[in-house]
């Protein structure tokens, strides 16, 4: 296979299609020069939002698959997964 007529590749400009950035606030690392994006600084938000994990159920489950004391239904999981993806964009499943 030859690779000598191959089509030109424009450079990539400065600018782009790159989505808007604000400095990073969090931790007091402003001035280490990390930048982030709107859409990153927004998740960044609704995860500092979200419940605490339940240490006590997560070791319980750990023992539990440990020991093979526990049955796993992937329906079940698909359905949790697909509702927690809806629900963080924000619709309703119908």
């Amino acid at each position: 296979m030859k690779i000598d007529n191959l089509p030109s590749i424009p450079a990539l400009s400065g600018g782009g299609n790159r989505p808007a950035r604000t400095e990073a606030k969090a931790g007091g690392n402003a001035g280490s020069g990390v930048v982030v994006s709107d859409s990153a600084a927004q998740l960044q938000a609704r995860a500092s939002d979200s419940q605490a994990v339940n240490r006590a159920r997560v070791e319980e489950i750990k023992q539990a698959i440990a020991s093979g004391n526990i049955t796993i239904n992937a329906a079940n999981i698909a359905d949790g997964l697909l509702d927690s993806v809806v629900n963080m964009l924000g619709k309703g499943r119908a």
